[in-house]
């Protein structure tokens, strides 16, 4: 039922679920907290934190925040409409189904989905049982900017796709789930991948290193894959190209730049990008963060259904775990 305030607990206080929003060059809000309590039809009612420490840090950063050690305690003493999970990767399971269980109209819960597929699934079959709204962070899919483009491209802006290239840093779980949730919705689905380990160094958990390798889409088109070490730089790129041009997603997804072909000014019957027609695009007002709380109170209005489902991040995770297996068989094709 519509509310003039929905009522919001974050669980994890970590980077993404708060301490970010220390980070001074990052646009606000940058994180699970900051964006619900800066979002005016939603009230931060409690957080969630193991740590003592990050305890202290919440409570200094909201003080009227109710502050909770234990998950089920939160949810015992608090009536909640959403629930937003922001803690390590192998809470997201237990965390969600709790909130399933409590019944929370909309729960949001980090990228990936879960550690495996199983997981995922009953995450998702929990949350179907319990009537919640299951919402995966993969932000860029909350992006107006970004929703845009794919539609261009899913409209024939480039023609049949013939190709794309794709760049990431940070690890094939961290990093490059954005990457994989990108190329399905601008490209749709991914029937079999190759792939190889990255073994230069690369700033991230150990256990989730880099791969680079060749993904088939449902389409018969062919996306590389390539990563880098983010220590370097972070990069997050993704260029498609088709019979009747180009569309360059890069800097994050802040710009994409469209270049339609022409005859060869040099060359009788042959065409080419023309770059003297390429034309920049910038985002603007692109603070991810606002985008996901916006859009979780629109699902909640009855507006609109969830951009980005469990549904969605396990397909994400299967084609994750499908490139790690090709990786570890060094490069053998593995179909999903």
């Amino acid at each position: 039922m519509k509310k003039d305030i929905y009522k919001v607990a974050v669980i994890g206080c970590g980077r993404i679920g708060m301490l970010m929003e220390h980070d001074k060059k990052r646009p606000k809000p940058a994180t699970h907290t900051g964006a619900f309590d800066s979002n005016p039809r939603t009230e931060l009612a409690a957080v969630v934190e193991l740590d003592p420490e990050k305890q202290k840090e919440a409570k200094k950063m909201y003080p009227e925040v109710q502050v909770f050690g234990d998950a089920e305690e939160m949810f015992k003493k608090i009536n909640l409409d959403i629930v937003s999970i922001a803690a390590f990767q192998s809470a997201h399971y237990p965390m969600v189904m709790l909130a399933a269980k409590h019944k929370v109209p909309v729960i949001v819960c980090e990228k990936p989905i879960a550690d495996t597929e199983e997981e995922g699934r009953e995450m998702i079959e929990a949350c179907k049982n319990a009537g919640s709204k299951l919402i995966i962070n993969h932000i860029r899919r909350f992006d107006p900017f970004l929703q845009e483009w794919a539609e261009k491209v899913k409209d024939g802006i480039v023609g049949e796709v013939q190709q794309a290239t794709t760049l990431y840093a940070i690890g094939l779980y961290h990093m490059g789930t954005h990457l994989i949730d990108l190329i399905r919705l601008y490209l749709g689905d991914i029937e079999w991948v190759a792939a190889w380990q990255n073994k230069r160094a690369h700033t991230a958990v150990p256990e989730d290193w880099c791969v680079d390798g060749i993904m088939g889409l449902k389409s018969g088109a062919r996306v590389t894959l390539q990563s880098l070490n983010v220590k370097d730089y972070s990069t997050l790129e993704l260029r498609i190209l088709g019979t009747k041009g180009e569309v360059f997603m890069r800097d994050l997804g802040r710009v994409i730049e469209h270049t339609p072909i022409s005859e060869s000014k040099d060359f009788e019957g042959f065409h080419e990008l023309h770059v003297d027609e390429r034309k920049e695009y910038r985002a603007k007002d692109q603070i991810f963060f606002k985008g996901l709380s916006s859009h979780v109170v629109d699902v909640l209005d009855g507006k609109v259904e969830p951009a980005s489902t469990g549904e969605d991040s396990l397909k994400a995770l299967q084609i994750l775990a499908a490139l790690k297996k090709s990786g570890e068989k060094d490069g053998r094709k593995i179909v999903i």
